[in-house]
């Protein structure tokens, strides 16, 4: 699984490095609960504009991993503004781990336009040098090239084979 190479490589690189997951426009939370089932992760997590969703995934979240409140969470924010990403350099804080320590990987399942995708990923560099962006039926890929990002992984299947199963993966690293 690629996924595995990835977090072998990000591991092998710095050993103290840790990975954190964040779904933008998480949803209902199911791909917050399968990031964490791969146990890859430090942290897993998302970020949701309707806080009844939000608060559907926290009831879910600590039925399922009632143990697990530091490393899963949930955020009630919008992408265009910073407070979701304090609120995770905050969690992050509190448990001893420098933003400088941590590769952000981000799930992105195409919901916003170029626009918004741009503005989320200036937030997200404010904090964070190094990233892995998943970008599900990628309409905008051409705003994380703009922004230095580099496509490594893409799914094989044709153009017109069902949007939500094309995928491509970015990664950027800012030296330290």
């Amino acid at each position: 699984m690629s996924l595995d190479y990835f977090a072998s490589a990000i591991r092998y690189t710095n050993f103290h490095r840790k990975i954190v997951f964040v779904d933008l426009g998480c949803g209902s939370g199911k791909t917050i609960i399968q990031a964490h089932e791969t146990n890859l992760f430090d942290f897993c997590g998302g970020v949701e504009i309707d806080l009844g969703l939000k608060n559907l995934v926290d009831k879910n979240l600590s039925k399922l991993f009632p143990d697990e409140h530091n490393r899963i969470f949930t955020i009630h924010g919008n992408v265009e503004e910073e407070g979701w990403l304090l609120e995770i350099k905050g969690l992050l804080i509190k448990n001893g781990i420098s933003p400088s320590m941590v590769t952000i990987f981000i799930f992105n399942k195409n919901s916003y336009a170029a626009s918004v995708l741009d503005k989320s990923l200036k937030i997200v560099e404010k904090t964070f040098s190094s990233f892995i962006y998943l970008y599900q039926n990628p309409i905008h890929h051409k705003v994380l090239l703009e922004n230095n990002y580099q496509c490594f992984l893409e799914d094989s299947k044709p153009n017109n084979f069902h949007k939500n199963y094309k995928y491509k993966c970015y990664l950027k690293h800012k030296s330290d």
